[in-house]
């Protein structure tokens, strides 16, 4: 496997397991790639597994990306922040329709000291991965269930921290009968206040959730709540629950130099994704060379080199804002570089809930 960029994977002396060291002189921003042997596709499904470890107050991301000739074609696997003191398993499956691809594991380093990334475990197997590696929480709306009644999800307690944090996760509110989904912290001997709530149906779609946690002077506890609707089409459902260091940002806003916030890329609906980069993109003669953040930092781009053809979209998607009335205008601001021989276009759409490109 080949190692580049600002420093490596290591792997210890007295260890079975890969790790980036997140110390000095790594600074806050600079990242990792570990890059896999060129991988035949043949139309044969193959699933990747792999164990990780991210544990820290100062941990950054880990990042799997698809390559395809070199080229960077899908994002398969993003997580961000501190996940516990122990190993968890993720179960990739890789697409078939290319050639040959390639995969690399990417880490970055966060703002501090303590925020080491390790792998281990590296699999490749023939054919998808089960079905049941890829699971979800939810609210069941129907009988015997009635209208009001209340699920709860508490987490673990938390220890007090004297810096804020941000809970990120994913919902699914689709049907006409959605009751609420609610955010709160729990903490002994205190009345609980909320942190987030949602009661609108948000369509058949997962969206992202964002709550931040101010510091902490006792122990806590995260609860999440789901209550039934009116009906049986009210089922709510969760997803990779995530705590990271800081304040979380405003909806919407995002330097894409952690991750990409509440943005996503679709699964269907267009022919390829838009990719988080840093410094210069792979193609000579277009792209930027750096962000606009910092020049040190990342942002979002769509690779017009490869496979891709005269037309083909790529669609980067917000989360779903609160309605904005005659007296209260938003202003989206955001800078863009168009650079090449052959550019093509780039256009921004504003959709209600109901509406499809």
């Amino acid at each position: 496997m080949a190692l580049f960029d600002n420093y490596i994977f290591i792997l210890p002396a007295n260890g079975w397991y890969i790790y980036m060291e997140s110390s000095n002189p790594n600074t806050n921003g600079d990242n990792t790639k570990l890059v896999s042997p060129t991988i035949s596709g043949n139309n044969i499904p193959r699933c990747l597994s792999f164990w990780y470890h991210m544990y820290g107050p100062d941990v950054g991301a880990l990042n799997l990306y698809i390559l395809d000739k070199g080229v960077v074609k899908d994002t398969a696997f993003q997580m961000n922040g501190t996940q516990g003191n122990s190993w968890k398993q993720a179960n990739i499956s890789l697409p078939s329709n290319y050639n040959d691809i390639s995969v690399v594991f990417e880490g970055t380093v966060d703002a501090g000291y303590m925020g080491d990334i390790a792998l281990d475990d590296i699999t490749l197997t023939a054919g998808a991965c089960f079905e049941d590696s890829s699971k979800y929480l939810y609210i069941e709306a129907s009988s015997p269930r009635k209208a009001g009644d209340t699920a709860l999800l508490v987490s673990p307690v938390m220890q007090p921290s004297q810096s804020s944090k941000c809970f990120t996760f994913w919902y699914h509110m689709y049907g006409s009968h959605i009751g609420k989904l609610t955010v709160s912290i729990r903490r002994p001997g205190q009345p609980a206040y909320t942190l987030w709530v949602k009661t609108d149906e948000e369509g058949n779609r997962w969206e992202q959730g964002e709550a931040s946690i101010p510091p902490q002077t006792v122990s806590y506890q995260i609860v999440i709540s789901g209550e039934t609707g009116s009906g049986h089409a009210g089922d709510i459902a969760i997803d990779d629950l995530n705590i990271g260091a800081g304040t979380c940002p405003q909806p919407g806003d995002c330097d894409f130099d952690k991750n990409m916030c509440t943005w996503y890329n679709v699964r269907a609906g267009d022919d390829f994704d838009w990719i988080r980069g840093k410094d210069k993109t792979a193609s000579q003669f277009t792209g930027p060379s750096f962000d606009h953040t910092s020049g040190k930092g990342s942002y979002m781009f769509i690779e017009g080199s490869g496979t891709q053809q005269v037309g083909d979209v790529a669609r980067l998607y917000s989360q779903t804002f609160l309605p904005v009335t005659g007296l209260q205008p938003k202003c989206l601001s955001f800078w863009y570089h168009m650079y090449g021989g052959d550019i093509g276009v780039l256009r921004v759409y504003v959709m209600d809930t109901q509406s499809s490109m």
